[in-house]
């Protein structure tokens, strides 16, 4: 499946030993927050599937530290969301330095990506948020 792609591109970004993350912790960390941080580029933005990648781009240069904590607070959101349904016992937290290492590695994965994989990634993203 296209994201699971996605996932696996994002996951090779992130500095498993520096964040203190084992590469299955970033994985599933990923494939939970990846549909609901894509599809959030787009609600945020009023863009499209064939305009998301081009106004992450956008965003980032203008403003990398902006679009940075933006996404990260995005990724802080959607962990603690995914974490309620667990025990108490299996919740996990993310650290500033792991959030913000995810982030980055979504919004690098969104940027060099090909534009057709991004669209079919944010197409897939829109189906599945709006089954929700």
């Amino acid at each position: 499946m296209i994201l699971d792609e996605q996932v696996e591109l994002a996951s090779t970004r992130v500095d498993a030993v520096k964040v203190g993350l084992d590469p299955i912790t970033i994985i599933t960390i990923l494939t939970a927050v990846l549909p609901q941080i894509l599809s959030c580029f787009m609600d945020n933005d009023d863009v499209s599937a064939s305009t998301t990648q081009a106004r992450v781009k956008k965003l980032y240069e203008a403003n990398p530290k902006r679009m940075l904590r933006r996404t990260k607070l995005a990724v802080e959101k959607e962990h603690k969301r995914t974490q309620r349904s667990k025990p108490k016992s299996e919740r996990t937290k993310l650290t500033d330095e792991q959030a913000e290492a995810l982030a980055l590695a979504i919004i690098e994965q969104t940027i060099a990506e090909d534009s057709d994989i991004i669209v079919s990634a944010c197409s897939v993203c829109e189906a599945i948020n709006s089954e929700d």
